[in-house]
């Protein structure tokens, strides 16, 4: 059985875990800009030559303190699109924000999960 992350230094400690285990899987690490519609952020990545990965705590000032996760294919040159994208909600679960944390009760593994949802996040 899978139990919902909901206390704030829970969900921290898990976006560190999965943060410490993608960054030792793609190694690759390079300061990039990642381009969406309107805008753009300058973000480290790591890169495994074939996709990449960022994130970003974006807390100050947003309407929905979350963490930002970001997976797209990697270029070599020119900024980078996110293919797929998780925000976890910081401060508590919430219906604007479809990404999570779970922990199975059993082995104690933690997944990064989306509610399935299409509105972003």
């Amino acid at each position: 059985m899978l139990t919902l992350i909901e206390d704030e230094n829970e969900k921290e400690l898990a976006q560190n875990q999965f943060m410490k285990l993608m960054r030792s899987s793609w190694r690759k690490k390079e300061h990039r800009e990642i381009a969406w519609r309107p805008s753009s952020r300058q973000c480290q990545i790591s890169h495994n030559g074939s996709f990449w990965f960022a994130n970003v705590r974006l807390d100050k000032g947003e309407k929905t303190p979350r963490f930002w996760n970001a997976v797209g294919e990697y270029r070599p040159n020119g900024n980078l699109q996110s293919t797929v994208e998780f925000n976890v909600p910081i401060e508590s679960n919430t219906t604007i924000v479809a990404g999570l944390f779970a922990r199975d009760d059993a082995t104690k593994t933690l997944y990064l999960m989306h509610d399935g949802s299409g509105r972003g996040g």
